[in-house]
């Protein structure tokens, strides 16, 4: 769960998410598609906790990455993985509501992007731990590393490199962040990209492209 961009223009919006997670954390091969309180969400699954980092549906798109603004220090066990809370906003259909019935007591550290895609609103909500910020993105491209893999250093570099693209499109976005897969780290061996997922939404056409390594 550990590098977005959300590149926005002319009505329309490119999210780009690579996962870096445990390799042997199974993911499911391909797409699911389900309904949830009478929506439509597409997503990939986390076979642990049936939940998932990435969702769209008829109403919202949403991203989790590991972390808020800080690195933390991981306090196991959890009460449930942040996986399901995609799929609860879903559930719930309204992001007011949804806010309110986050129960975050004993979980771990996130943030979660939030786009309503009809008028492409964008809030990160940030959980690191004792308290709950959340924020309206008012930029065109915002670009997010998780913290509890990139130093601020690494989360800079990340950022100059996607901002770095001249006109991105969804083949430049996808290619930059193909080039960004995790680097074997010997102090977390057991870390890689394990996917990449793509959702373009312009006027009344959405895909979803979800590559597994």
């Amino acid at each position: 769960m550990c590098i977005l961009s959300l590149f926005i223009k002319n009505g329309s919006f490119i999210l780009t998410h690579n996962r870096d997670e445990d390799a042997l954390r199974a993911s499911s091969d391909v797409l699911c598609t389900k309904t949830i309180n009478g929506q439509k969400a597409t997503f990939p699954v986390d076979m642990q906790s049936k939940g998932t980092w990435i969702l769209t549906s008829e109403k919202f798109t949403t991203a989790i990455l590991n972390g808020a603004n800080h690195l933390h220090k991981r306090q196991p066990p959890y009460l449930h993985s942040r996986g399901l809370f995609p799929l609860k906003l879903i559930e719930i259909n309204d992001i007011d509501l949804y806010i309110q019935h986050l129960e975050l007591e004993n979980i771990e550290p996130f943030s979660q992007m939030i786009i309503q895609n009809e008028t492409l609103h964008t809030m990160v909500l940030q959980w690191d731990g004792s308290r709950l910020n959340s924020k309206i993105v008012h930029e065109n491209l915002c670009i997010m590393s998780s913290s509890t893999l990139y130093t601020s250093q690494e989360k800079l570099l990340n950022e100059e490199l996607i901002r770095g693209i001249k006109s991105p499109t969804t083949d430049k976005l996808a290619q930059i962040h193909a080039n960004l897969k995790w680097k074997f780290n010997t102090d977390l061996p057991q870390i890689k990209t394990t996917s990449i997922t793509q959702i373009f939404k312009c006027s009344a056409y959405k895909s979803m492209k979800y590559k597994r390594f």
